[in-house]
Parts: structure tokens; C-alpha cells; sequence
């Protein structure tokens, strides 16, 4: 047997299949990882790591590895820094949202301040601003003590 007999041995309809099953849940909801992608179209890793990388060989989907995980959106990856921003504020949920956007209010915002105004606890404020910050939809620097975030704009 050679080595491309042994490629989707499920057969070519159920790889569509599977694939097909793949941008759909990309396109509900982008910016979904890995785990989270296997859950809900039940494949396990391998075989999903399989055919996520068809798709995007194949120019279907792309792999947003600047997250703590690879997060995937359906299309052909964005040449444009400003795009991939975009598709990274619209993968947020909605309590990084909220953070983002007050984020964005302000100049320069401090995370007790943003707290208050996203009515979130602090501790998962300055975990979600860390993330935010990993996304690089936020730029941190220190002001005497103090973090201080400011948004960058897409």
C-alpha cells in the first residue's frame, strides 16, 4: 500500500463530510480552538488536526496562532495586519468584549478602572486584559505602579 491509500481510508465522502461539518462550526462561531472544534463536530484530535490542516492548505480556513491556542476562522488568511485584528475582536466573547470596548473608550485605561466600568471582579479582569494583551488588541505599559492598557484599533 503506498502512503496516499491510507489518507482519508474513511473514504472520500465522509472526509467531505467531516470537512464539510468542519467550516460549518468555523463559520458559526470563528475563533474556536482546537477542543472545542473536536467537541462539537466528534472527531477526535488526530483526525481533526487532519483535515483543519486540509482546509487550510486548501485556503478554506486559517489558523490564528497568536492566542494561547490556534484559533480558527473560515476564509483565506488576511495579508492585512488591521484584518487579522478584526477577526480577533470578532472571535471575543462577550466579557472581552465588554473589557475591549471600554478599552477603547478611554485613552489610557487602568484595571480597577475598567473593572468598575465592565462590572467585573478584578481578578478576572486582569486575566482577561492579560489575554487581551497576548491577542495584542491591547499594549500594556506601567505608569509609576501601575498597569496601564491602551487599545489598539483595527
Amino acid at each position: 500500500m503506498m502512503l496516499s491509500d491510507y489518507r482519508d481510508a474513511a473514504g472520500p465522502h465522509q472526509a467531505a463530510q467531516r470537512r464539510q461539518a468542519l467550516m460549518v462550526a468555523i463559520k458559526a462561531e470563528p475563533g474556536l480552538g482546537l477542543k472545542e472544534l473536536g467537541r462539537r463536530v466528534g472527531l477526535g484530535n488526530g483526525v481533526l488536526n487532519h483535515h483543519l490542516r486540509a482546509l487550510v492548505r486548501q485556503g478554506l480556513a486559517w489558523c490564528d496562532d497568536r492566542a494561547a491556542k490556534h484559533a480558527y476562522h473560515a476564509g483565506a488568511k488576511p495579508t492585512r495586519p488591521g484584518d487579522v485584528l478584526r477577526a480577533r475582536v470578532a472571535a471575543l466573547d462577550a466579557r472581552d468584549r465588554r473589557l475591549y470596548d471600554a478599552c477603547l473608550r478611554r485613552a489610557r485605561c487602568q484595571q480597577e478602572l475598567v473593572a468598575e466600568h465592565a462590572d467585573a471582579s478584578r481578578s478576572m479582569t486582569q486575566a482577561r486584559l492579560r489575554r487581551l494583551h497576548g491577542l495584542g488588541l491591547l499594549q500594556r505599559s506601567t505608569v509609576g505602579r501601575r498597569l496601564v492598557y491602551e487599545a489598539v484599533r483595527p
